[in-house]
């Protein structure tokens, strides 16, 4: 079985509100992306920056695979809302960057839990294992700024 047909198979029985679901996934993921760039603008110094390019990567990779679950459910292709303001504060935006991290970890758990589709868990997991690894990066950064 490949990849489309395990997505096709998972969209016979998809978890309730996973289209809601994977929107919310996709908006984060899409307002992280913008928030990293600009917080990489601003980083004090290289190495920081470096880091925080390694972190919107994930990000961005994680955007394509929720958006490719969206795109396999629905048949439409996302399109990303406007992101949010982000603080201009390199401070700040470290500390809203963390706080949003801390929810996302919980809310890709339970995505994963309620799937039902290995392919899927499994993104869903390594989602959130990297988003609790970016948020150790994020505290680190806080606690030395």
């Amino acid at each position: 079985m490949n990849y489309d047909d395990t997505l096709s198979e998972w969209n016979k029985h998809p978890p309730s509100n996973l289209v809601d679901d994977l929107l919310h996934a996709l908006t984060i993921e899409n307002n992280a992306i913008e928030q990293y760039t600009k917080l990489a603008d601003i980083a004090p110094n290289k190495i920081i920056q470096d880091q925080i390019l390694l972190i919107k990567g994930a990000e961005t990779i994680h955007y394509r695979h929720f958006s490719h679950f969206y795109t396999q459910m629905t048949g439409e292709i996302y399109t990303p809302q406007i992101p949010l303001d982000i603080s201009t504060s390199y401070t700040e935006s470290l500390h809203d960057a963390f706080k949003e991290k801390q929810n996302t970890v919980t809310f890709y758990y339970d995505l994963a839990e309620r799937s039902n589709n290995p392919y899927v868990k499994e993104k869903f997991r390594r989602a959130a294992v990297d988003e609790q690894n970016h948020a150790v990066w994020l505290l680190y950064f806080l606690n030395h700024s």
